[in-house]
């Protein structure tokens, strides 16, 4: 499914996020070349395979934009 979806939409595997509440949506995010987010509840654990974890799909976002954010580079650094 995220193979048809990304040749439909022309979309970059591999600089896009799949955020799921199970292992096989991570899973699926991984063969599929994506960073992935699983969402657990604040106080509940699982193991997973995931790159982040977040508890709610606003917190999970947060977490993705924190992720892409790119450092500042002082004046002139790259001189």
């Amino acid at each position: 499914m995220l193979f048809r979806a990304a040749r439909e939409y022309d979309i970059d595997l591999e600089k896009s996020w799949m955020i799921g509440d199970s292992e096989k949506d991570v899973e699926a995010g991984k063969q599929a070349g994506c960073k992935t987010v699983r969402l657990i509840p604040s106080g509940e654990s699982a193991k997973t395979a995931a790159d982040f974890v977040a508890p709610s799909l606003l917190s999970a976002v947060h977490t993705i934009l924190e992720a892409r954010r790119v450092p500042e580079r002082p004046c002139g650094a790259d001189q």
